[in-house]
């Protein structure tokens, strides 16, 4: 088999256009499985990724007017703190249901969640009767400073009673 120059010249430049034709094919490929991955990523991921943040936002945010709550002792400011701390509490639960509706595809996100549900229900209860034994302390030490008043008052008057 005898080839003229040319005819190799042609063979080889024939090869090299099938084999960048079939490394092109390859890439394009490629990029089309890079490029759906991204779409699932954009529609499907994100929006999860975004429900948890803001769960958790929520979470912080609620423990943050808990602590303001408990290291406050105005009437006007706890209720301010306490009804942040319901608001958060129902926008957690708002992001929590939002979560779960675009993680239905995805069961293990919906188990993480579920997992999630009791640490949550526990943190909230606890709070509450944190929030709650504040206030208890609050009315007691009110009461007990009243009864204090009141006995000063009264060792004053037994005082001025003696010194007639």
């Amino acid at each position: 088999m005898n080839l003229t120059v040319t005819q190799r010249i042609g063979g080889g430049f024939a090869i090299l256009v099938i084999l960048l034709l079939i490394i092109s094919g390859s890439s394009f490929r490629g990029l089309s499985q890079v490029n759906h991955q991204v779409k699932i990523t954009n529609d499907e991921i994100t929006p999860i990724i975004v429900r948890s943040s803001a769960m958790a936002v929520s979470l912080l945010s609620s423990n943050k007017s808990m602590l303001q709550y408990l290291d406050s002792t105005d009437e006007e400011t706890l209720t301010l703190y306490q009804s942040n701390f319901e608001q958060q509490r129902q926008q957690y639960q708002q992001q929590r249901e939002q979560l779960l509706e675009f993680a239905q595809t995805y069961p293990a996100v919906s188990d993480a969640v579920s997992g999630l549900d009791s640490k949550a229900d526990d943190y909230f209860s606890s709070a509450e009767q944190a929030l709650s034994g504040h206030q208890q302390y609050l009315l007691l030490s009110n009461q007990l400073e009243q009864a204090e008043q009141a006995l000063r008052s009264e060792i004053h008057f037994f005082l001025m009673t003696l010194n007639c």
